[in-house]
């Protein structure tokens, strides 16, 4: 078994948002794509949770960027159960559907 220093440890639990192509990219601090999320999803649950909620649901702060921050501010505004509940439901992509959005075209500096 190979012994993780703090600072590996750190860098591979570390969680680094960025919004590429329309869709949410969850990079370590690696720069390893680790998570594909829906923005909508996410900018829906900024506006319905508070900050620390967001951080221990998915082990990272994110603020919504336009379109998302508008467009999820509108469907918690008119607050429809059901849009809401579609918003959220909204699933994760998979990491291997996402082709060739690496380090270099998310502009991620480490």
């Amino acid at each position: 078994m190979q012994n993780v220093t703090l600072k590996q440890k750190t860098l591979l639990e570390e969680r680094r948002p960025k919004l590429v192509k329309g869709l949410l990219i969850i990079f370590n601090g690696y720069g390893n794509m680790v998570r594909v999320l829906d923005p909508l999803k996410m900018a829906v649950q900024f506006f319905i949770y508070d900050k620390d909620a967001l951080f221990e649901i998915n082990g990272f702060n994110w603020e919504p960027e336009e379109p998302y921050y508008k467009r999820a501010m509108e469907i918690v505004e008119r607050n429809n159960q059901e849009e809401i509940k579609k918003a959220l439901s909204l699933p994760d992509v998979e990491i291997s559907k996402v082709n060739g959005i690496g380090r270099e075209q998310a502009e991620l500096r480490i």
